[in-house]
């Protein structure tokens, strides 16, 4: 009798929840805006949808009206191509203070910015043979060489980050996805999804070192294609190019460490360093040995070092921080939440202008 009961309980309290109208709130749809300026590049706006929680694509955005108005000066009209991307032929000045402005339907999006004055580096060089450095970032020990420099501030107080490359002065094969190689897959019957998640790279130079992180751990991994097919169709479909050793995609980014109290890692991020200085500073960092580990005794070429040193704005410098920070805690269920930062009226993202110093300061 007992169980009768539990099981008309159950069953009215079933039909109840039919009666209910739970209110489901509607996906956010907002613009996101992704516009960081130097003086090296044209102008370039990336427009997308807020995407939800489970959708792994990108909502790019082509139908807006984008302008950049410099201070004193006349609007920049930006024209759009694909993929979200809207594209003006001039660039940025540095010391100008520029709006952007995003007519979407009628929906008016704005932020201001301005590349900042480059902080001055001085004396880099390494400071010692190679040694093994533990980061408390992620309880891992790492073959290193300590690298020294001094950083002097150019205005009351600048946003810092640093990086290291190594560049491997032969020349590199880059690969090239090209409209032949969609249409070689095709044949092979390879998801028309994939195929234009492919299709996102026509014409981008790859560098042999990225071909995998960004084609086969990326696109080809949410469509289960695995690494035979990788091996057998795919890479042999992709065009294959020489490049010159001064390529930008020649470049590999280096693991980076620092004792400076003034300099940290982000959280578990280990390709960059960030700090806030306001007064003359001594950097002491720690690039990655690995490169120089794994010449296997050659000696048929130069392994050259770069240090990057960028100065944000104060905007960039708070968008990094909690990008990186969100990224390292996306999978940790008891992280509390970590928002990007925006400075985007009426929408989300990022238009943060920086100044960017490549030095070259070792060679192996």
């Amino acid at each position: 009798m007992k169980k009768l009961h539990i099981i008309l309980y159950l069953l009215i309290f079933t039909s109840c929840i039919k009666d209910i109208d739970l209110p489901f709130e509607e996906s956010d749809q907002s613009l996101v805006v992704n516009c960081l300026f130097s003086e090296d590049v044209n102008w370039k706006v990336i427009l997308s949808r807020v995407k939800s929680y489970n959708d792994s694509t990108e909502n790019y955005f082509g139908s807006a009206r984008v302008g950049i108005i410099p201070e004193n000066g006349d609007t920049i009209r930006l024209t759009y191509e694909s993929n979200g991307v809207y594209r003006a032929e001039s660039r940025p000045i540095k010391g100008i203070n520029y709006q952007l402005v995003v007519n979407d339907h009628g929906k008016i999006l704005r932020a201001k910015s301005e590349i900042p004055s480059a902080v001055k580096v001085s004396s880099v060089k390494v400071a010692g043979e190679h040694s093994v450095f533990y980061s408390n970032a992620n309880l891992t020990d790492y073959e290193v060489v300590p690298v020294k420099l001094d950083v002097t501030p150019t205005d009351k107080q600048n946003y810092v980050r640093l990086r290291f490359y190594s560049l491997n002065t032969n020349k590199i094969m880059c690969y090239v996805v090209t409209s032949k190689t969609i249409e070689t897959l095709r044949a092979k019957q390879y998801p028309e999804k994939f195929l234009f998640d492919l299709s996102v790279l026509i014409g981008k130079q790859i560098s042999g070192y990225n071909i995998k992180s960004e084609v086969l751990y990326g696109i080809m991994y949410k469509y289960n294609i695995y690494n035979y097919q990788y091996e057998n169709d795919v890479l042999p479909a992709i065009e294959k190019v020489e490049v010159g050793p001064r390529d930008e995609t020649t470049f590999l980014i280096e693991l980076i460490f620092s004792n400076s109290n003034w300099l940290s890692n982000v959280s578990r991020d280990t390709y960059n360093v960030l700090g806030v200085i306001n007064q003359p500073k001594e950097a002491s960092l720690f690039v990655s040995y690995y490169t120089v580990m794994n010449k296997n005794g050659s000696t048929d070429y130069t392994e050259e070092y770069w240090l990057e040193a960028v100065t944000m704005s104060e905007d960039y410098y708070k968008y990094q921080k909690s990008y990186v920070n969100q990224v390292n805690n996306i999978s940790n269920p008891f992280s509390s939440t970590n928002e990007v930062y925006t400075n985007i009226d009426n929408g989300v993202g990022i238009f943060a202008g920086y100044n960017r110093q490549m030095i070259h300061f070792h060679d192996y």
